[in-house]
C-alpha cells in the first residue's frame, strides 16, 4: 500500500506535469461540446473515489467504474475505453471525439478530464566531464603552482564536514596512523541531537 504522502506528491508531480506543459485540468463545466478540431481525442477521465493506494478497496473501484460505463452509456456518450487504473489513480485512458467531450464531462462520478499528449523521448546527454583544463585556473592553484612555487607536497588536507565513513574501502578502512584519515575531531560528541 502507498502512503497517503507519496500518492499525493505523484498526483501533484502528474498535475504539475500537466501544468508545465500548458494542459491544464479541465473541470466538467469548463468542457463545451463545440470543441475546436486542434482538441486532443485521447484523455484522462478522473473518477471521485480515491484510488487504492489511499484506501478505497477494489471491490469499490471496480464498481465506481461499471456504474460510470453505464452511467455514459445511458447518456449516450461514444468512447473507447483505453486503460483503466485503480491504484495510484483512479481513472481511465480513453479515445473521444471532441464532440463528446461535453457529455462525458456530465457523466455522473467523472470528477475531471485531461487531455493526453504523446512526448517524444528525448535523447541521452552526453555526460558532462570535468573541465580539468581550466580547474586550475578556477580554483587559484595556478597562481599557487606559477607565482608562489607551491607543490602540495607535505601538505595535510582537512575536511570539515558533518561526518567522514573512514571504514569505506576507498577511504582506507581505517583510522589513525598509516590510513587514509589519519586524524579527526568530534565536535558535538556522541551526545548530539539534531532535533
Amino acid at each position: 500500500m502507498v502512503p497517503r504522502k507519496l500518492f499525493v506528491m505523484q498526483v501533484t508531480l502528474l498535475l504539475g506535469l500537466l501544468a508545465l506543459l500548458g494542459l491544464p485540468a479541465q473541470s466538467p463545466d469548463s468542457i463545451n461540446s463545440s470543441e475546436e478540431n486542434d482538441t486532443p481525442e485521447l484523455w484522462f477521465v478522473e473518477l471521485t473515489n480515491a484510488p487504492q493506494a489511499d484506501g478505497t478497496s477494489a471491490e469499490s473501484l471496480r464498481q465506481e467504474k461499471a456504474n460510470f460505463r453505464n452511467a455514459a452509456r445511458q447518456a449516450g456518450v461514444s468512447y473507447t475505453e483505453r486503460y483503466a487504473y485503480d491504484q495510484l489513480w483512479n481513472g481511465f485512458s480513453v479515445w473521444i471525439r471532441p464532440s463528446e467531450l461535453g457529455k462525458m464531462s456530465r457523466v455522473a462520478g467523472v470528477m475531471a478530464l485531461y487531455p493526453v499528449f504523446s512526448t517524444a523521448v528525448p535523447d541521452a546527454a552526453d555526460p558532462i566531464e570535468a573541465d580539468l583544463a581550466t580547474a586550475l585556473a578556477m580554483t587559484g592553484a595556478d597562481i599557487a603552482q606559477n607565482t608562489l612555487g607551491l607543490t602540495g607536497a607535505g601538505v595535510k588536507v582537512a575536511v570539515m564536514d558533518t561526518g567522514v565513513d573512514y571504514h569505506h574501502a576507498d577511504l582506507g578502512g581505517c583510522f589513525g596512523p598509516g590510513c587514509r584519515v589519519v586524524t579527526g575531531w568530534d565536535f558535538v560528541g556522541d551526545a548530539f541531537n539534531a532535533d
